[in-house]
């Protein structure tokens, strides 16, 4: 075939392929065959696909004869879609976006079959179908009213030009890749040979060499098919090969990964050039590349829309949303997750978080979101606003400071285009208001379907579309089985069925789809010398049948092609030569451990877990909520605590307060502790915060009654920061509280909370916290006490002369201080054990790290 299109265009024929991708496939092959002839200049081969063909042919009209309809693009019709369907719509309110793709598809469709309109409303039977009979005259009549043409009505209006004469078409013309024509086609070629003009249908022609596989799986069948494609082009690089997917559509992602696991085992350790070697042609909508994304999220965010603290995340997490240090990222999101998950407008995060973040960076950052807030409502019209949203982003610092790929640049290049696509707007619609605005340009990225060019391309996965009209050395088509071939039907929705059948339009009739079947399966299989066809078995439990319209050949039903999965080969026990102990460095002086007291109690529960948590730093994001977090509401009530304790240092002063004041002080420090949280909260965040502020009160009136029944004391420390240090390691500590006790002593308190926590289980400590702050407080210390603070339980649980007359206090306080530094001076020494015998809910976090399940196994 391909022999016969450079002999085509030689003599100076046009050819006109049915899609984009076959015409850059041609273009690029004519030029490389000039290359390899030696030629270092030469005339550009006439070929475009079809609708770059229907506007050059066009192009050949007289200018003089009389004015044309402006021919408006999918964006601009779908706006006028809209506002017809609207019009007829029971509830405005409904999901216009959906119907609007179901009209358009069913517009086109209509008038590639040539179905009179007035059809349409005479067969229509259901209320969708009259429905969209009358929008569809609304939109006709407003297109006629308006001198618009759509691209539906354009391929009319060229045929009409062409029947009067009015048209210059080449002498010949090839057409290739026309696998399913409609009768509005069929007879644009009748009309094109009536001029004069010599057509040509061209297809691949038969000459295969045929086989077929059955694989247990199709995750079998893909990576047999991406190890058979590698082991031709191990043999022969410069032969053609492709892999043709039924469904590509659905299952793009998942469907290159394993044919690359296939082609390149472990590619995923590789550079890009090995996944580049398969390429997935199939595009997929803008708004899935994170650089229009992470856009479109600012500007909905710029224009006042509210986000989630989730999408919020995302720009704090992305380079692409401006020149935030990490370190600022880190800690902003941090504290966003700490607070209940609200509607967040720009104006109530930057209240929340410029002054107290301040010292990192975010309030720069604030600013200039704000700066480009008010650039973005500097505009009306679709040409003042695409500049403003241009200006408004550069401002945001999109897309960041990094090294953009070439992936990234061909979007950006895609994302400018999509701006000036919106400023074409104004033919259908004079003004926006900012919102609408990035609302219209949204819906725009969504139905822009991208596909970024990659260089270093080996073996092309298609659809049975997309491949049609092309030829190839090798092919291998898959996923033949009678689920999916012949496809499923996709009739009309909008139109009866009735109709469709009596103009024989696509899926009208279960023979119509398997005769397309049978014709794109058949132009397949003549599109190679070699081909191989395969199916899967089982799709999880079920059991498939073969295809019906599958050729006669003999079916090999061994998986041997499958090289399995690489990932095995790395956790094969035959594989493995040598264990080596992982050894930690010392802590050495200087060094920074995160976690205080805290990452004592990991030291002596799990030498691991201390190490990953506080030596690397390792943290776990806590999940977003609309309720109140944990942490938050423990904040609150120690908050409160605090003020309250410092008003009352010592029980004398809680003794003689009245009731009455009592009360009024209680609501005061409860009240000063959440201001903050209510000046930023939606009115449901205020009306839990309201209930939370009642549950504290509460509370506190408890630790009140609980701490007038203890001996005299007086608080001697609120919140205190110190420092511990032993050797080399440097702690950072901070007690909740601390009373002096009559006697002189000192009791060491640690607010809980949540559930009862207790000081020991069967005598045994179950927390050396409170123990590193005796140590760490160089006063006589008498009691160490847990203070649980919850509605379930208020009251100390410790351990004390005033607690339980304990006699061997300060004999037990050493004892337990010293195992308290014999498990720092693990910790200093680089311990890296692992608890093996710790549940499976306290191993999860660090599993990953330390492989405590393999070590389990073993």
């Amino acid at each position: 075939m391909y022999d016969r299109l450079d002999e085509a265009l030689r003599n100076g024929a046009q050819v006109v392929t049915a899609n984009r991708r076959l015409a850059r496939l041609l273009v690029h092959r004519f030029n490389t065959s000039q290359i390899e002839q030696g030629k270092a200049a030469w005339r550009r081969p006439d070929i475009h696909d079809w609708s770059t063909w229907l506007a050059l042919l066009a192009d050949t009209s007289d200018p003089t004869a009389g004015r044309r309809p402006v021919r408006i693009n999918t964006h601009q019709s779908r706006i006028l879609w809209e506002d017809c369907l609207i019009q007829e719509l029971p509830e405005r309110s409904a999901n216009v976006g959906a119907l609007v793709r179901l009209a358009r598809e069913a517009r086109n469709r209509l008038v590639d079959w040539q179905v009179p309109l007035a059809k349409v409303g005479e067969y229509a039977r259901s209320d969708d179908e009259r429905l969209f009979a009358n929008a569809l005259n609304a939109y006709v009549r407003l297109l006629e009213r308006k001198a618009w043409v759509d691209d539906a009505g354009f391929m009319q209006i060229v045929l009409s030009q062409l029947l009067d004469g009015d048209l210059q078409p080449a002498q010949h013309l090839l057409m290739v890749g026309f696998t399913s024509p409609s009768s509005l086609f069929d007879e644009m070629l009748v009309a094109l040979r009536g001029r004069g003009c010599g057509v040509d249908v061209v297809a691949p022609e038969a000459r295969s060499s045929l086989r077929c596989i059955e694989f247990l799986d199709e995750s079998q069948e893909y990576r047999a098919a991406g190890a058979w494609a590698r082991q031709i082009l191990d043999e022969d690089p410069t032969r053609d090969v492709a892999i043709v997917v039924s469904g590509l559509e659905s299952k793009a992602a998942s469907v290159g990964r394993l044919v690359r696991e296939g082609f390149s085992p472990g590619w995923q350790l590789g550079s890009s050039s090995d996944a580049n070697a398969v390429n997935v042609s199939y595009g997929r909508p803008l708004t899935d590349f994170p650089v229009v994304s992470v856009a479109l999220s600012l500007l909905a965010w710029l224009s006042g829309e509210p986000l989630s603290a989730a999408d919020i995340s995302v720009l704090l997490r992305s380079s692409l949303a401006g020149a935030l240090k990490d370190d600022a990222r880190i800690r902003t999101e941090l504290r966003l997750r700490e607070m209940p998950d609200r509607e967040w407008t720009l104006k109530r995060f930057a209240r929340a978080f410029s002054r107290v973040e301040e010292k990192h960076g975010t309030t720069q950052w604030i600013e200039g979101l704000e700066r480009a807030a008010a650039q973005l409502k500097s505009g009306s019209s679709p040409e003042s606003l695409a500049e403003a949203i241009d200006e408004a982003l550069e401002t945001a610092g999109w897309p960041g400071e990094t090294t953009i790929n070439s992936t990234d640049f061909q979007l950006l290049n895609r994302w400018r285009e999509l701006l000036n696509d919106f400023v074409r707007l104004s033919l259908v619609q004079a003004e926006f208001v900012p919102g609408q605005a990035i609302n219209r340009l949204a819906t725009m990225a969504r139905e822009t379907v991208f596909q970024p060019e990659s260089e270093g391309t080996l073996v092309n996965v298609l659809g049975a579309l997309e491949a049609s009209g092309t030829e190839f050395d090798d092919l291998w088509v898959t996923g033949l089985t009678s689920k999916q071939w012949p496809p499923r039907a996709r009739p009309l929705t909008l139109v009866s069925t009735r109709l469709q059948r009596e103009y024989d339009m696509p899926d009208s009739t279960p023979a119509n789809t398997c005769d397309y079947a049978n014709r794109s399966l058949s132009s397949l299989i003549a599109s190679a010398a070699e081909v191989t066809l395969s199916l899967a078995r089982f799709d999880g439990d079920a059991e498939q049948a073969p295809s019906p319209i599958l050729p006669r050949c003999d079916c090999d039903e061994s998986g041997r092609l499958d090289p399995g999965w690489f990932a095995k080969e790395l956790v094969d026990p035959s594989q493995c030569q040598h264990v080596a102990d992982d050894i930690a460095p010392p802590i050495g002086a200087g060094e920074t451990v995160y976690g205080g007291a805290s990452t004592l109690d990991r030291q002596a529960y799990s030498p691991f877990d201390a190490f990953a948590f506080g030596r690397l730093g390792l943290r776990f994001l806590p999940r977003f909520s609309s309720a109140l977090q944990p942490v938050l509401r423990g904040n609150l009530i120690h908050d409160a605590l605090r003020r309250l304790y410092r008003l009352h240092p010592d029980r004398q002063s809680l003794a003689t307060l009245s009731e009455e004041m009592r009360v009024r002080q209680i609501e005061a420090v409860v009240h000063e502790a959440l201001a903050s949280e209510f000046a930023l909260a939606d009115p449901v965040l205020r009306q839990v915060l309201r209930f939370e502020e009642g549950r504290i009160r509460r509370l506190l009136h408890r630790v009140v009654d609980y701490d007038l029944t203890r001996p005299d004391f007086k608080v001697a420390s609120i919140e205190e920061d110190r420092e511990f240090n032993f050797k080399t390691l440097s702690l950072r500590l901070k007690a909740d509280r601390i009373d002096r006790l009559d006697d002189g002593q000192y009791f060491i308190l640690d607010y809980k909370t949540g559930a009862e926590k207790k000081l020991f289980t069967r005598k045994e400590l179950n927390s050396f916290q409170l123990v590193l702050y005796s140590l760490a407080f160089e006063e006589d210390v008498g009691a160490l006490g847990l203070y649980n603070v919850d509605s379930r339980l208020v009251g100390i649980n410790g351990a004390g002369k005033t607690l339980d007359n304990r006699e061997t206090w300060h004999k037990d306080l050493a004892a337990w201080s010293a195992i308290a530094l014999a498990h720092l001076e693990r910790m200093i020494d680089g311990d890296l054990r692992i608890n093996a015998y710790q549940s499976l809910r306290d191993s999860r976090q660090t599993a990953l790290l330390s492989r405590v399940a393999e070590l389990k196994r073993d």
